[in-house]
């Protein structure tokens, strides 16, 4: 298959039944033409790299190689070309719990070498101005997205969006990490079938094929900065200072601190600008998110707006 990635020519080719790449490439047209990036997926028992580590993205650790970059769970391998054209996987017939995790650093960091950037961030649409859901897991992103999502919005990922420049916001659709509060909490996401093991206290879930007339696949410049945090009073929306934004961008895009990935600079500057640019707010998400999902919609509008 060779999946039209946002204008980029991307092919995977997989061994696996269950690979988790699958569903990402499924949101996108397929096209006829030579790939620009190839990603290759096959049952293989990999060894560990010989290289020098850089960092870490949770469980996997990623080694820069004379060629490239290499990147190991301990259980499966990915290795990325230097110029980010080659993808390959090597993971062992068993299931690996963690070869997601793996599989999109590896994709995340080819196209990041071809010029991409990723920001850990959901993306939504309300009506026609766009914002930005910002912050590490567990903050919150997932249930303030979806109890927008219930209630009209329009989404682009739940976890990872992509940026080219600060005017254009482009999605990134693996699959949704859903916690039962969060199921529990909103009741259409009841109907989203869940997979794969827990990890983290989360199930995989296909949102797409729930609200496949929702999911857009890029916006605008977003009209709002959204940083969502877990309090313990009432759910409230505070104005955040462009200082504050930055920081909290650098810490959802941390390869900006490792200055041997290319373009880090890059990267940096182009924060700079959205902190400049887009109103940013604290989001605290206190119990009452859960009870009434209503609060965290009316908050969330009201920044956008």
């Amino acid at each position: 298959m060779i999946a039209d990635v946002h204008g980029l020519a991307v092919s995977h080719d997989t061994e696996l039944d269950d690979d988790p790449l699958t569903p990402f490439f499924s949101a996108f047209p397929a096209v006829v033409r030579a790939p620009e990036v190839v990603v290759r997926v096959r049952r293989a028992t990999p060894t560990r790299p010989a290289g020098r580590p850089l960092y870490f993205l949770g469980a996997v650790q990623v080694y820069a190689e004379p060629d490239g970059y290499s990147l190991f769970d301990g259980d499966a391998r990915g290795d990325v070309s230097a110029e980010g054209g080659q993808v390959s996987v090597a993971a062992p017939c068993a299931p690996q719990p963690f070869l997601g995790g793996l599989m999109h650093a590896a994709l995340l960091l080819a196209l990041r070498l071809r010029g991409w950037v990723e920001l850990h961030a959901a993306g939504l649409m309300l009506g026609e101005r766009a914002a930005l859901l910002v912050g590490d897991a567990g903050v919150g992103k997932t249930t303030a997205l979806f109890s927008c999502v219930e209630r009209g919005a329009r989404f682009l990922s739940d976890d990872r969006v992509l940026l080219r420049g600060p005017d254009r916001v482009l999605a990134y659709p693996r699959e949704a990490h859903l916690a039962a509060a969060t199921v529990a909490a909103l009741p259409s996401l009841r109907d989203v079938p869940l997979a794969g093991p827990v990890l983290g206290g989360k199930r995989r879930g296909d949102v797409r094929a729930r609200w496949p007339e929702r999911f857009v696949a890029s916006s605008p410049r977003p009209a709002a900065l959204v940083f969502p945090r877990l309090a313990s009073e009432p759910t409230r929306l505070l104005p955040l200072a462009p200082a504050d934004a930055l920081g909290g961008l650098i810490e959802a895009s941390a390869l900006v601190a490792v200055a041997e990935v290319p373009l880090a600079t890059e990267n940096l500057a182009l924060l700079a600008r959205l902190a400049d640019a887009v109103p940013a707010w604290s989001l605290e998400l206190g119990p009452d998110a859960l009870r009434d999902p209503g609060v965290v919609h009316a908050a969330v509008s009201r920044a956008a707006s």
